[in-house]
């Protein structure tokens, strides 16, 4: 009798590992055919799409240095302000003067 209740335990055992590979194995197959598909929207989106840049707005490509000016009126506020301090100015200063 325990011989059976032996076998039962590991045949019941088996069935539930067995039962979450076959779930595991169906989440990768379900999230593999997700990606799938979500790519192929994507790549259709794009094409019936057909986006068009205005000629106006391309150059060739060229080095070169990239300057702009802006005119604005008003002030200009800092987000933060910082002190720099020097602890050792009264050394520098004995320093100055010895050299001069």
């Amino acid at each position: 009798m325990r011989e059976l209740k032996g076998l039962s335990q590991q045949s019941s055992e088996a069935q539930v590992a067995a039962s979450k590979k076959g779930k595991k194995f169906w989440i990768w197959i379900g999230s593999a055919a997700l990606l799938v598909v979500l790519v192929l929207g994507v790549m259709a989106a794009r094409l019936v799409k057909g986006t068009q840049i205005d000629p106006n707005r391309l150059a060739k490509v060229q080095r070169g240095d990239v300057a702009r000016s802006v005119v604005a009126t008003g002030k200009i506020q800092p987000i933060t302000k910082v002190e720099v301090k020097s602890k050792a100015s009264r050394h520098c200063g004995k320093a100055l003067r010895r050299h001069q």
